[in-house]
């Protein structure tokens, strides 16, 4: 069996398993979810979902939020991994948005990547969540699946975005990124996968202690 063969069973489970598989920051603009993404580094999207409204409420657009100081962000923010520098970040993102790209979130990689606290993988989100725009983002539960299940076999993000996106019909790239990341959360953990409860555990090739034992980003 082939990878790709392997990997479309792999997607009827998943499906099974996630069928809506929705993007889990809460965001109604293509700025809130820059804001939430930059929140959400290193951060649990539950806790960033319980900090964005009242920041969103103060700050509504990239253009208030460009006036912000430091502090005023840290009264809201202060819960958050290295509250310092995302608030430096957002007031810095926020500024070149609104000088440069006239408040609008830029749709293309390039751009994004060249604002402070964007990395590939938050623009490809960005891109995939706020635009539909064909794009997926190896955060560390896609990375970490798709070593485990063996559909990449490179370990880098970027490598194995190039894996996948040659893997994966284009048009399906957001949907079975947003399914893989399901999967590497709630399921295929880092240090305790339930590999007895994994909608894949027939099509996985790595053993459990295995699993147990890579040390994946």
């Amino acid at each position: 069996m082939t990878r790709k063969e392997r990997f479309a069973k792999i997607s009827e489970a998943l499906e099974q398993a996630f069928p809506k598989a929705e993007y889990e920051l809460e965001f109604q603009t293509p700025y809130q979810l820059m804001v939430a993404i930059t929140l959400a580094a290193r951060c649990t999207d539950k806790l960033v979902n319980q900090i964005t409204p009242t920041l969103f409420n103060r700050y509504p657009t990239p253009q208030a939020l460009a006036k912000a100081t430091t502090q005023d962000l840290l009264q809201i923010i202060s819960d958050v991994t290295y509250p310092e520098s995302k608030a430096t970040y957002l007031i810095e993102e926020s500024r070149i948005i609104s000088e440069k790209f006239n408040g609008e979130i830029p749709q293309n990689e390039t751009e994004l990547t060249r604002l402070p606290g964007i990395g590939r993988k938050s623009a490809n989100t960005i891109l995939a969540q706020a635009y539909h725009l064909p794009a997926i983002a190896v955060d560390t539960h896609v990375a970490r699946v798709s070593q485990r299940l063996k559909i990449a076999t490179t370990n880098t993000p970027e490598g194995i975005e190039k894996e996948l996106n040659l893997l994966i019909d284009k048009n399906r790239w957001i949907i079975e990124a947003n399914r893989l990341t399901l999967l590497g959360r709630r399921v295929c953990t880092f240090n305790t996968p339930r590999c007895e409860e994994c909608p894949v555990q027939t099509i996985c090739q790595t053993p459990l202690e295995e699993n147990r034992q890579l040390s994946l980003f």
